[in-house]
C-alpha cells in the first residue's frame, strides 16, 4: 500500500510537471539510487525533466498495473477518464516505450478524438530523447502522420496556400516546389489550428512542410544522440519516400542539409547509408535531374567521392568512410558512360553481351574483332586511376588503419572490376 501511495505522488508530480511546463523538449533519468530528502524525485529545469532513478520503478508499476487492471474491463475509458487515461499511458511510455498495448491506448484514444496527433507526436519526440532507438516509437510515429494525411489532405485541397505555387494537386501534396529548412533541432509543435475534435487541421501545404521539417529534425536529434541509429535514419527515409514521393529537390536538399552531419560522424556509417539511399534514388531519377534541373547525376556523384575522399584524408583510419566510399565508386562506375541506353546497349552487343550483361557466344568466322568499347575503356581508366591515386596518397599514410582500409580497397577494386 505504501508503494502505492508513493506511486501515486509520483504520478501526480509528473502531471503537475506537465502541466506547469507544457513545452518539455527532453526527459532523462538523474542517477540517484534512494530518497535523499522527503520531497518530490522530480526536477524541471529550462524545459528539460529529470527522474531520479529510485522512483523510475515505483512509477512504471503503479502506472502500469491501474492502466492494465481497467483495461481488461467494460468502459474502462469512463471509469478512469480520458485525462487519467492520458496521463496514466504517458508514465508508461516515458519509462518502457517499447509497450505496445499502451500505445495502441493512445490510438484509441486519437481515434475517438480525445486526444490530438499534435499532442501525441510531441509526447513521441520526447520519448526519443531519452530512447532515441525506440522502434515502437517509430511505429507509433508512422501511423500518426499516416492520419494526419488522411484527415488533412480534403481541408488542404479545398483551401489551396497562394505562395505554395502549385503545390495541391489533387489532393495530393507535391513537396518538389516547397523550400525546406532543416539545421535546429528544436522543434516546436503549437502553431496549428486544432478543431474542436482535437484533430490537427493543416490549412496549407506550408503546415505540411512545417510538420515534415520538423520530423526531419526528430530524425536527425535523435540519430545524434545514439551512434548507429539505423532506426532515426530509416524512419527519416520513410518520410522521403512517403511523403515527399523522392522529389527531385527534396533529394537534393536532402544531400546537402545532412553534409554536416556526416562530416561530425565520420564513424557513423548510418548517415552515410542515408546518403546512399538518396544518390540511389537520384540515379533512377536522372532523366529527370537532368530535364528539369539541368543537373548531371554523374557529377553528383563525382562530387560526393570528393567529399567523402576529403573526409578520409582530414579523418584517418575510419572503416565507414571506406566502405561508403566503395559504394560511391560502384555507382560512379555503373554511371560512367552517360549516353541514352540504346547507344550503350549497341556497346555490349558489339562486346559480345546480351542485354542483361552476359556473354553472347559469337561466331569468330564472322571475321568480327572483338574490340573494347569506348564504354569498356572509360570503366577501365576510372578504376587504374582510382587505384593510382589511392596508392600514391592513402597507402603512404602514417596511419596503420589507414593504410589497412586503402590496401582492402584497392584490392576490392582489382578483383571486382580489373
Amino acid at each position: 500500500m505504501a508503494t502505492d501511495d508513493r506511486g501515486a505522488r509520483i504520478l501526480s508530480d509528473l502531471n503537475a510537471a506537465f502541466k506547469k511546463d507544457p513545452s518539455i523538449d527532453e526527459y532523462d533519468v538523474i542517477p540517484i539510487l534512494e530518497p535523499r530528502h522527503n520531497k518530490s524525485p522530480l526536477v524541471l529545469v529550462d524545459h528539460k525533466l529529470g527522474l531520479e532513478l529510485w522512483s523510475v520503478k515505483i512509477l512504471y508499476e503503479y502506472s502500469y498495473s491501474c492502466l492494465l487492471s481497467r483495461r481488461r474491463t467494460l468502459n474502462f475509458k469512463k471509469q478512469l477518464g480520458i485525462e487519467e487515461l492520458s496521463s496514466l499511458s504517458r508514465a508508461v511510455i516515458l519509462v518502457n516505450p517499447e509497450c505496445a498495448t499502451v500505445w495502441n491506448i493512445r490510438k484509441e484514444l486519437v481515434q475517438s478524438g480525445d486526444l490530438s496527433i499534435e499532442e501525441d507526436l510531441k509526447l513521441a519526440g520526447l520519448v526519443l530523447t531519452k530512447h532515441p532507438k525506440s522502434p515502437e516509437t517509430y511505429s507509433h510515429r508512422k501511423w500518426l502522420l499516416n492520419r494526419l494525411q488522411k484527415e488533412s489532405n480534403p481541408i488542404i485541397a479545398l483551401e489551396p496556400d497562394r505562395h505554395t505555387n502549385g503545390a495541391i494537386q489533387n489532393g495530393d501534396v507535391s513537396m518538389d516546389s516547397i523550400n525546406i529548412i532543416v539545421g535546429s533541432h528544436s522543434v516546436n509543435h503549437g502553431s496549428h489550428n486544432v478543431n474542436h475534435s482535437n484533430h490537427l487541421i493543416l490549412d496549407t501545404a506550408a503546415d505540411w512542410e512545417e510538420i515534415l521539417s520538423e520530423e526531419l529534425c526528430v530524425c536527425e536529434a535523435a540519430a545524434s544522440r545514439y551512434p548507429s541509429n539505423y532506426n532515426a535514419w530509416s524512419h527519416r527515409i520513410w518520410v522521403v519516400q512517403k511523403f515527399y514521393k523522392r522529389g527531385i529537390q527534396v533529394l537534393l536538399r536532402e544531400m546537402s542539409s545532412t553534409m554536416p552531419w556526416v562530416s561530425s560522424h565520420v564513424s557513423d556509417h548510418s548517415g552515410f547509408h542515408y546518403r546512399q539511399f538518396l544518390l540511389s534514388q537520384l540515379c533512377v531519377e536522372k532523366a529527370r535531374v537532368q530535364t528539369e534541373l539541368t543537373v548531371c547525376v554523374r557529377d553528383l556523384v563525382t562530387e560526393e567521392m570528393k567529399f567523402v575522399t576529403d573526409l578520409i584524408t582530414f579523418y584517418p583510419g575510419h572503416e565507414a568512410l571506406w566502405y561508403h566510399r566503395k559504394f560511391v565508386f560502384f555507382t560512379l562506375h555503373k554511371y560512367n558512360d552517360n549516353r541514352p541506353r540504346s547507344l550503350c546497349k549497341t556497346a555490349a552487343c558489339a562486346n559480345g553481351l546480351t542485354e542483361n550483361g552476359c556473354h553472347e557466344k559469337r561466331d569468330d568466322s564472322s571475321g568480327c574483332s572483338l574490340k573494347k568499347t569506348r564504354l569498356e575503356n572509360d570503366a577501365h581508366m576510372l578504376c587504374v586511376k582510382e587505384v593510382d591515386s589511392v596508392c600514391q596518397t592513402e597507402m603512404l599514410s602514417s596511419d596503420s588503419e589507414q593504410c589497412r582500409h586503402a590496401q582492402r580497397y584497392v584490392n576490392w577494386i582489382k578483383k571486382v572490376y580489373l
